[in-house]
């Protein structure tokens, strides 16, 4: 596996016609496996344990488009929001909208809007 992946998969080293797909965490790696099985996609498996435990899935690259969306919708229902704190959150939008507001101000002012 390359060191520098922007998404948990990737071509497989040595079978092309296989995509492997890695998880970090136990939780998602089973949620994958259980939709896999429910949708009767095949696959296989392995548990690799060098420095941190990574679970790889194997899956022929027939069924990629739909392996890969559902990989998303995995990530997508356990990520984390950016800014967790919801009071900082709000604190940073609140800026971001005055500083636009007062450029739209601005802009207008300039060029004769007022």
């Amino acid at each position: 596996m390359s060191p520098f992946l922007f998404s948990n998969f990737e071509e497989h080293p040595s079978d092309e016609n296989y995509l492997v797909f890695r998880y970090l965490s136990k939780p998602m790696a089973d949620e994958f496996s259980t939709t896999l099985l429910e949708r009767g996609i095949p696959f296989e498996t392995i548990e690799n344990e060098e420095k941190q435990t990574v679970y790889l899935y194997a899956v022929k690259k027939k069924y990629g488009d739909e392996v890969k969306k559902l990989n998303y919708l995995i990530y997508a229902k356990h990520r984390k929001p950016l800014i967790e704190n919801k009071y900082t959150r709000n604190l940073l939008l609140g800026t971001v909208l005055t500083l636009i507001i007062l450029g739209l101000i601005g802009y207008m002012k300039v060029n004769g809007y007022f």
